[in-house]
């Protein structure tokens, strides 16, 4: 049986939600990538927002807006891909 894999992106300002890598089973694309100097914090964290490509076995949309970080194009995210 093949379980679902999801890529999707996440954007927001402020602190990345760490405790989202475990929650949804997921990591960043690539490394080094893009996507992790966006997950490290800098000065400009609260004014910049920031977008990191994920993948991994689950996307909780409504959990990542509760850090006021939002899915992109969470309606597909939330399919996922095999």
């Amino acid at each position: 049986m093949l379980t679902k894999r999801y890529k999707y992106e996440v954007q927001g300002r402020g602190d990345f939600p760490w405790d989202m890598l475990r929650y949804d089973r997921v990591y960043p694309t690539t490394s080094p990538s893009p996507s992790m100097h966006a997950i490290a914090s800098n000065s400009n964290i609260w004014r910049e927002v920031r977008t990191v490509e994920l993948m991994g076995n689950g996307c909780t949309p409504d959990r990542w807006a509760s850090f006021l970080w939002s899915v992109v194009d969470a309606e597909n995210a939330v399919k996922g891909v095999r």
